[in-house]
């Protein structure tokens, strides 16, 4: 092998020796953040009396996060450990501060969207961003992270804005600087996991008629724009949910003829999310390609090669 090639392929066996650590003697955890669509709201609770006709108290191990937790655990043989701390109605800016999630319906406040959520205990629950410092001070091997935010930030225009579209790059330049900061938080923590960022879709194609319709045909771009430039910014995988059936065929793939709800269809909308997730080519399979093939990818052969380069 040319001193280039070996030189090469150093940096790259480097760069992932850590994650070959985790494989080999640890049990991988997904974490999972953001807002309803990472919970994998879509099937609510019958009992309204005691939760309302909205709500659907969880763990969060179900929708799009279960189905790439099992992905994970056919590859390794290892079962996956799941961490969701999404939040229904989060924004970008309530992760931080807790307050100003958008309610799916009338009464929900900020405490209770979090209850629902069963990582969220007592009468004041924390904030989801100091459950997430509290997660990365005590959960070890987080070797993956997915994050769904910024939708519930164009709903809060849409819904309390008189004049949304003169406003929208304001809101965008807030979301950007609050997912910056959590990337931060993510990367200094985790500077080898693979961090996944949703792209938003559009369900209100499908509704042309939805006084929101406009607004997400203009601001859901933007948004997607922002987020995938911050993907490249922090090293994380854009995942674009916008040119998919989630928008294109809204009307079968979303519940939003179901008063407007822009959920996924239960599992077959939550699919295609962990579809495109799992459509982005994992480093270790990324290592065996490179390397001709082999599947033994541990911190012994990266030193190998380094010394030989």
């Amino acid at each position: 092998m040319k001193t280039q090639q070996l030189r090469s392929l150093c940096v790259v066996l480097s760069l992932f020796a850590g994650a070959a650590r985790v494989q080999a003697g640890s049990v991988p955890t997904l974490l999972a953040l953001g807002d309803s669509i990472a919970f994998g709201e879509t099937v609510f609770s019958p009992d309204t009396a005691t939760y309302g006709p909205y709500a659907d108290p969880s763990d969060g191990n179900r929708g799009f996060v279960a189905m790439v937790a099992q992905a994970m655990t056919a590859r390794s043989g290892v079962a996956t450990n799941v961490v969701n701390l999404a939040i229904d109605g989060e924004t970008s800016s309530s992760f931080f501060s807790g307050s100003g999630r958008v309610p799916p319906g009338p009464g929900l406040d900020d405490n209770f969207l979090a209850s629902l959520n069963t990582h969220y205990t007592g009468p004041n629950p924390p904030t989801q961003a100091a459950l997430l410092a509290s997660t990365l001070a005590t959960t070890h091997d987080i070797t993956k992270v997915t994050i769904s935010l910024g939708s519930n930030d164009l709903l809060l225009l849409a819904m309390t804005d008189p004049n949304p579209a003169a406003d929208l790059p304001a809101v965008l330049n807030n979301y950007a600087a609050n997912y910056a900061q959590l990337l931060t938080i993510l990367r200094t923590a985790l500077p080898e996991a693979e961090i996944d960022l949703l792209g938003t879709y559009n369900p209100f194609t499908a509704l042309p008629g939805s006084p929101f319709a406009g607004l997400a045909g203009v601001a859901i771009p933007y948004l997607n724009s922002v987020t995938a430039q911050l993907a490249s910014a922090f090293n994380a995988n854009y995942i674009d949910l916008f040119n998919t059936p989630l928008t294109t065929d809204a009307a079968n793939t979303t519940l939003i003829l179901n008063n407007s709800d822009v959920h996924p269809a239960f599992d077959a909308g939550y699919a295609i999310i962990a579809g495109q997730i799992e459509a982005v080519p994992e480093p270790a399979t990324m290592i065996s390609v490179l390397i001709g093939g082999s599947c033994l990818v541990v911190p012994a052969l990266a030193r190998r090669f380094c010394r030989a380069a």
